[in-house]
């Protein structure tokens, strides 16, 4: 197989995919797709089996680019015996070190449809090298009857998320479907025909199902059996426990034995070498318990980097997500879509800054598979937004559904920026992570650290402020000195009744307030801050303390703008109920 990592593969004017190419920058051992239902990850899977044809992709075009072609888009690096043949023969200009030395680092782009392929550039330009703005393209025709197609001879083969392994008739030895159709019907005639290797069944395939099921399973044989007339079933066989008709089991058996058909037996079966082929598999934890598609992850994990295979995995699952996110031979692939066409973006960015987020205790999955994430500075903050979007929004909004709550630590701030994924930042700013690379819908809850009226907000919270609110997100610097001073004293005085003698004041240390009304309390508040937040919270139950927050200090303004927030980044129409 060709080094896949220097190829880019893109698709334009394709179903869900408009007139800008979208698709894969490069691709790596392990590629995960995820995304929302109907976003565009089948699409993706299909630019990854057309590559390997030469099908006529135009019924599929694009709903709204009906009179363009869909176009696989192609770029990959010039190859040397194609720059050496070029040199030697060329008329288009004198000095060809030149060239030469400007194709060493040059990529080409092409676009093909079936047997047409079309020029489309070279990065960087040539251009300035030639006399004439025509010689750039007709070097580039020249290099694409010679430029060898990357995905030439590969082997594409998908699994389905529809799929079973079911009682079949015998069909004889027929291709794999990619719902597991003739899975039974290959199986048992690769353990019985003389001329097939059943070895590859009974040993191979076998041992790598117990590695994958352990410790829920120990099979020590795979049996066909006939099954009424020229109908035939598979029996595993599992010491005393006996055998088990493989119809009637668990779908995430049937999922692990097809993931293994497709490497083992379709290899032999097209007579290609196993790192001649590349894998589409489709929503493999579908009726999966979580602890067993991790084992199968892990397996596939190390199979392909070991036999040089890629993997396309499409997912939804938080499972899937954090074991790739930190694998350098994975990459994510998040698509979105806004009504009109899908977008392809390789969350690069998350991974290049993920040990400042394992810091933190972030999960991959609570940032990637989240409509919107609130950045707040620790646990207890987190439980007091919920408890405010309970209260300000009647439930409507829930974590983990229409939001995720993602702890930012407040040393860390400074590390942080917001704004395009793409633009350029001054130097200072070159190594920050960037919060909207992450999730672009983002709230940003900061406590302003005041201790009086007239005192500014520092200028790291100034800067950021301004970031997160030109790129549409929300930050938040408390009204108060930090987000305790927006509990009610009524909530105060219902904790500590009869030993408050005056009100925590809006610039006020609650920690220093508390220990000057009770004895120890500010430092027990100080080293436990969750176990004050949740007694304080659960004091919200009550309308009238519940009705008292509403009118405290800018809650009101602040949790409005939030709901509003949340709610047009879940696609809620509705007003938030405040």
């Amino acid at each position: 197989m060709p080094d896949l990592s220097q190829i880019s593969l893109k698709i334009q004017n394709y179903k869900c995919f408009a007139d800008e190419a979208q698709g894969f920058n490069a691709i790596k051992p392990i590629n995960l797709i995820i995304g929302r239902n109907n976003s565009g990850k089948s699409a993706l899977l299909d630019l990854v089996q057309e590559s390997t044809r030469n099908s006529d992709l135009s019924r599929y075009v694009h709903y709204a680019q009906a009179h363009q072609q869909p176009w696989i888009v192609i770029e990959a690096p010039t190859e040397t015996r194609l720059r050496d043949t070029i040199i030697e023969g060329s008329t288009f200009i004198q000095g060809s070190n030149q060239l030469e030395n400007a194709m060493a680092t040059s990529r080409i782009t092409w676009r093909r449809h079936q047997e047409k392929k079309h020029f489309q550039g070279f990065e960087p330009s040539l251009g300035h090298l030639f006399p004439s703005h025509k010689h750039e393209p007709l070097l580039g025709d020249y290099c694409l009857i010679r430029q060898s197609d990357p995905f030439a001879g590969l082997q594409f083969r998908r699994l389905s998320p529809d799929r079973d392994v079911k009682v079949e008739a015998d069909h004889g030895v027929v291709e794999l479907g990619q719902n597991g159709a003739m899975a039974t019907t290959i199986i048992q005639h690769f353990l019985l025909d003389e001329d097939r290797d059943r070895k590859l069944v009974e040993e191979m395939m076998l041992r790598d199902l117990n590695t994958i099921l352990r410790p829920d399973g120990n099979f020590t044989r795979l049996i066909p059996q006939r099954s009424g007339t020229n109908q035939y079933e598979l029996l595993l066989e599992e010491g005393s426990k006996g055998s088990i008709r493989l119809a009637d089991s668990g779908h995430g058996l049937k999922t692990v034995l097809l993931v293994l058909a497709n490497i083992y037996i379709c290899p032999v079966m097209i007579g290609e070498p196993l790192s001649n082929f590349l894998f589409g598999f489709e929503e493999l934890e579908n009726n999966m318990h979580p602890a067993l598609f991790r084992r199968l992850l892990t397996y596939l994990q190390e199979k392909a980097i070991n036999e040089k295979f890629s993997l396309f995995l499409t997912s939804h699952s938080h499972v899937a997500i954090d074991i790739f996110a930190h694998d350098e031979q994975a990459q994510i692939l998040h698509v979105t879509h806004d009504g009109q066409h899908a977008t392809v973006r390789a969350v690069d960015e998350y991974l290049h800054h993920r040990d400042i987020l394992n810091d933190l205790d972030v999960r991959a999955s609570d940032l990637l598979q989240s409509n919107s994430i609130v950045w707040v500075e620790g646990p207890s903050d987190r439980l007091y937004f919920n408890k405010w979007m309970q209260i300000f929004n009647s439930g409507k909004m829930r974590e983990g559904i229409h939001y995720q709550c993602v702890f930012y630590g407040g040393s860390l701030l400074a590390r942080l920026r917001a704004g395009e994924p793409e633009e350029d930042v001054k130097d200072e700013y070159a190594d920050l992570v960037n919060l909207m690379n992450i999730n672009r819908h983002a709230i940003l809850l900061m406590d302003s650290d005041r201790e009086n009226a007239e005192q500014d907000v520092n200028g790291t919270k100034q800067r950021i402020m301004e970031e997160i609110t030109a790129m549409g997100g929300m930050a938040w610097i408390t009204n108060g000195r930090e987000v305790e001073n927006y509990l009610p004293q009524v909530v105060l005085e219902t904790l500590y009744p009869e030993q408050l003698d005056e009100e925590l004041s809006q610039f006020e240390d609650i920690g220093v307030y508390l220990n000057n009304a009770k004895v120890g309390e500010g430092k027990r508040f100080e080293a436990n801050k969750v176990a004050f937040a949740q007694r304080a919270c659960r004091h919200f139950d009550d309308q009238d303390i519940a009705a008292q927050l509403r009118v405290h200090l800018d809650i009101k303004e602040k949790m409005e703008q939030a709901c509003s927030l949340i709610c047009l980044w879940n696609g809620k129409r509705e007003e938030p109920v405040v």
